[in-house]
């Protein structure tokens, strides 16, 4: 079971959810509980909350590159370290947009529950 919990959440973060919610809806609950620890403070989202803002955010770029760093599970639970780079709407570059750390409960093959801590990237640009 964690391997394939741990499969469900990479799928997850390198999938194109941020521009389609009905992406989302295959991997999220929307009665999951997500707490999101940031640059700006701590926010406490349902998972219809939490997907709203990710189709938000997700207008502001072209695309979204997805880099492992780590991915540990143990029975329900997938712990996972990742960045991601933006290419940006104005220009094609391709910037550093935050480092992840997060924390997902599983059940049922559905994201259930979160805890992300992200900061903005100390990385180059490519």
């Amino acid at each position: 079971m964690t391997t394939k919990n741990k499969q469900l959440i990479i799928d997850f973060l390198s999938s194109d959810f941020y521009n389609n919610p009905q992406i989302l809806g295959r991997y999220l609950k929307p009665s999951a509980t997500i707490e999101w620890n940031g640059t700006t403070g701590i926010r406490h989202l349902t998972g219809k909350e939490f997907s709203e803002l990710i189709v938000e955010m997700g207008k502001s770029f072209h695309g979204l590159d997805f880099n492992l760093n780590q991915c540990i599970a143990e029975g329900n639970k997938v712990a996972i370290s990742f960045s991601y780079d933006v290419e940006t709407l104005e220009a094609e570059d391709v910037l550093p947009l935050g480092e992840f750390s997060c924390f997902w409960e599983i059940e049922d093959n559905l994201i259930v529950g979160g805890e992300i801590m992200s900061h903005r990237s100390n990385r180059e640009e490519k």
